[in-house]
């Protein structure tokens, strides 16, 4: 009797960890979406400190053309935004949980891809880290809350 307590509060730990893990998600993602949108020039600084000031790799371009994409960034963070709001309410939803997991690995994959054969820009090497560590992430999770969906 006592391990199945020990087995139901490990559970509800679990859970509650992808629950609070996903709201806070879901806040950075809004978070950085209104940031993308509305001080792109941020962003541009932020990521050229690190590469400026160590001198390492390349910066971002000074001529910033890619305000055309930035309400597109901007919605797409959007919406991971309320992909992680309705997994933390139901946990439960695996496909939410997978689009998360797939559009991490894709962006990862994609600033990977950038670096590898377009320019050695510091930016990129960070796109790839934070988005594959979100992406691991949110799989570990998933992983760690496997038996609470089998429950229920």
């Amino acid at each position: 009797m006592g391990n199945e307590n020990a087995q139901i509060s490990k559970s509800e730990v679990r859970i509650q960890t992808f629950r609070i893990s996903m709201y806070i998600l879901s806040a950075l993602y809004l978070g950085g979406a209104l940031f993308f949108f509305f001080i792109p020039d941020g962003v541009y600084y932020i990521l050229n400190f690190p590469p400026l000031f160590l001198k390492v790799l390349h910066p971002l371009p000074k001529e910033n053309v890619d305000f055309f994409w930035l309400p597109l960034v901007g919605s797409l963070m959007f919406v991971l935004s309320l992909i992680a709001y309705h997994s933390a309410k139901d946990p439960k939803n695996t496909t939410l949980v997978n689009i998360h997991i797939i559009s991490k690995f894709v962006s990862s994959m994609g600033y990977l891809y950038l670096f590898i054969f377009s320019s050695k820009i510091f930016g990129y090497i960070i796109g790839f880290t934070l988005d594959l560590l979100i992406c691991i992430y949110v799989f570990y999770l998933k992983i760690q809350i496997k038996n609470y969906i089998k429950e229920t």
